[in-house]
């Protein structure tokens, strides 16, 4: 069963990946330079989504097994922690792409990308 949070996290991945396929950028085939540019926000992006999903699967399925009895569990306890730290991460590269997406050197033809064909 998915829980609104993994909805809403499949929602902001489609969101994101709306706003680059926007870009003038990607428009005139340059999404390596994307790629690039906001990697590990995608990365992240997925990892968290993979431990959302993780951690509300194991969640319902204890919980479902026995309603009334106590279940975090040390392993439980950790996972729950990795993925705490890991929504602060995500929430902050997610929020820095949405502005940075924000710039318009990224929807119009400008020297920047010139420069960047000129790069190894």
């Amino acid at each position: 069963m998915i829980r609104a949070q993994d909805v809403c996290l499949i929602t902001i991945i489609t969101l994101l990946l709306v706003n680059f396929f926007s870009t003038y950028i990607f428009q005139i085939g340059l999404i390596q330079l994307l790629y690039t540019k906001f990697r590990v926000t995608l990365i992240l992006c997925i990892i968290y989504m993979a431990l959302s999903i993780g951690l509300h699967t194991w969640d319902i399925k204890i919980h479902w097994s026995s309603p009334l009895k106590y279940y975090w569990t040390k392993d439980f306890h950790v996972f729950y922690s990795l993925h705490r730290g890991v929504a602060v991460l995500h929430y902050y590269l997610y929020k820095r792409a949405s502005l940075r997406l924000a710039d318009p050197r990224f929807y119009e033809s400008s020297t920047w990308i010139q420069n960047q064909f000129s790069l190894p």
